[in-house]
């Protein structure tokens, strides 16, 4: 059993090291400039960034849960890639009281990350855009989580410390197991 528990820890604090990396991205986002003049083979998955940009309203969805799973999100969001940069898309929570897509703000701060390390309900939207809108492939494409800031993620840090906990407590039981089944 010790086994099975440590082997299941060190599998989830893989699953969640991106969140505990970029719990420690402190201080202001980097400025990345106009969206249509970004190059986006200089872009650092797992950033924290602020980027100048118009929404491609005609390439705009919706949806009330957030792409990334939260049980307690409850706010509506818009996904929609930038007026040219088709391979940068946002991820943006929208007001409760509803506004028209054309009155989306004109700057985003947040979280950039590769779709490739993304979880699968961002790989459902992008099949969506790709599918229905004749968006790109998601290799390739970037996309900007407004409003996630490194704060924000400070439930990864006590997550990866719990794993880690358990991973301590379940290798010492085994080296006294081990230890104890020598003496025999």
């Amino acid at each position: 059993m010790s086994v099975l528990v440590t082997v299941l820890s060190l599998v989830m604090m893989y699953w969640f090291h991106l969140d505990f990396l970029y719990f420690f991205r402190i201080g202001e986002p980097q400025f990345l400039g106009e969206a249509s003049e970004l190059d986006l083979s200089r872009l650092k998955s797992n950033s924290y960034v602020r980027i100048e940009g118009y929404p491609w309203e005609a390439n705009t969805i919706s949806f009330e849960q957030g792409v990334r799973w939260s049980a307690f999100d409850r706010n509506r969001y818009a996904f929609f890639p930038l007026l040219g940069q088709k391979r940068l898309f946002v991820q943006y929570r929208l007001p409760e009281k509803p506004k028209k897509e054309s009155e989306l703000p004109g700057e985003f701060a947040g979280r950039m990350i590769r779709a490739e390390d993304t979880d699968r309900s961002y790989k459902r939207v992008q099949m969506y855009m790709t599918e229905q809108r004749g968006m790109p492939a998601l290799k390739g494409v970037w996309i900007l989580i407004d409003g996630e800031t490194p704060a924000s993620k400070w439930w990864a840090l006590l997550l990866e410390l719990l794993f880690l906990s358990f991973i301590i407590v379940n290798v010492r039981l085994l080296y006294l197991y081990i230890l104890r089944m020598r003496e025999m």
